[in-house]
């Protein structure tokens, strides 16, 4: 019997019995969940076709397959015959991997931008770290790249990025049980108090280790979960996270489920900052602090929708002589945050 027979009602032989015909009223309720979401045209599936294993499944009164709902063109699959289509976020898992990242050696000081080419690499987007420096390093800092300009560079490759600050292990396993590598900004090793980026593509439970295509150690680096924890609280634990604009819907469930809220993070992130510019280190020469650490500050501030504290710090940040390009990028960020009426 064909799927069109099954939702006009084209009954085969009565004799087959009510089993049979509760299987078919199943299958015609699965498919009009289907048509209710726009992927049925008439009697002939789009190319967000469910699949047939997907049906038999519906069939047998089993729960079908599912998969992300956040892609172009998707495939729809049932969430439960009576429940609604939502996006699937997989289960993490006791180990996963993304694959392989490309491994690129990273330039003096240019880790971050070494690291973003892996990741664009791996969504099939090649461009040379030293393209990528010229957009989110343009001020050739000796301290590395600051990420603040990541959103609007991916965005013009047609991706999108969360840059965040106040990540977990749990967030960064669900990332990569589904299939997104993440950017996590720490020291170098626990023994190597250099910041530093690097892109992880897998972790095993087992071994309590992650494993990074890491542009300063070389590619396939270990490194214990005890130790990643440690080096991460460096810069409040910050992660960079790239993906296609399909991807969204899945990004943002993966975020929920982890308990990280965008304005929220900021705000405590802008907190932890208090003491970090009343210590020793924003006076003392060759600390990233002292760097730009007024910078740093304000770009936590904006991104927490605390405006004038962000005018304020940033206003340090100039009389401190702290990077011009980078003052710019906040500025420029903060005035279209208001104008969108963000807060």
């Amino acid at each position: 019997m064909s799927i069109c027979q099954v939702v006009l009602g084209d009954s085969p032989d009565p004799a087959r019995g009510d089993r049979q015909r509760q299987r078919w009223i199943g299958a015609a309720a699965a498919l009009i969940l289907i048509a209710a979401a726009g992927t049925l045209s008439g009697c002939g599936l789009s190319s967000g076709a469910i699949t047939g294993a997907a049906i038999r499944g519906s069939v047998a009164g089993e729960r079908p397959p599912l998969v992300s709902t956040a892609t172009a063109n998707p495939t729809l699959n049932l969430h439960a015959v009576r429940g609604t289509v939502r996006t699937m976020v997989r289960r993490t898992r006791h180990s996963a991997s993304v694959g392989t990242l490309a491994y690129i050696p990273e330039t003096l000081d240019n880790c971050g931008p070494a690291a973003i080419s892996s990741v664009l690499a791996y969504w099939h987007v090649y461009r040379t770290q030293a393209q990528v420096q010229a957009s989110v390093r343009a001020d050739d800092s000796d301290f590395g790249m600051a990420p603040f300009d990541v959103p609007a560079y991916t965005r013009s490759l047609g991706l999108r990025a969360v840059v965040g600050p106040r990540g977990n292990q749990r967030m960064i396993k669900s990332f990569i049980s589904n299939g997104i590598p993440v950017i996590v900004n720490q020291w170098v090793a626990s023994d190597d108090a250099i910041l530093h980026y690097r892109p992880v593509e897998s972790y095993s439970d087992r071994t309590q280790t992650y494993v990074s295509a890491d542009p300063y150690l070389g590619p396939g680096h270990v490194i214990s979960f005890a130790e990643f924890r440690s080096i991460w609280q460096v810069r409040d634990r910050r992660f960079i996270v790239i993906f296609p604009p399909s991807k969204q819907a899945l990004v943002n469930a993966i975020l929920r489920r982890a308990g990280w809220n965008y304005q929220r993070a900021y705000k405590r992130d802008l907190a932890w900052f208090a003491p970090q510019l009343r210590s020793d280190d924003i006076d003392t020469p060759g600390t990233w602090l002292n760097y730009n650490g007024y910078v740093e500050a304000a770009w936590a501030a904006d991104q927490a929708g605390e405006y004038r504290v962000a005018g304020s710090y940033l206003r340090e940040a100039t009389r401190a002589g702290e990077s011009a390009i980078l003052i710019h990028w906040i500025w420029r960020d903060m005035s279209e945050r208001i104008k969108s009426g963000i807060r």
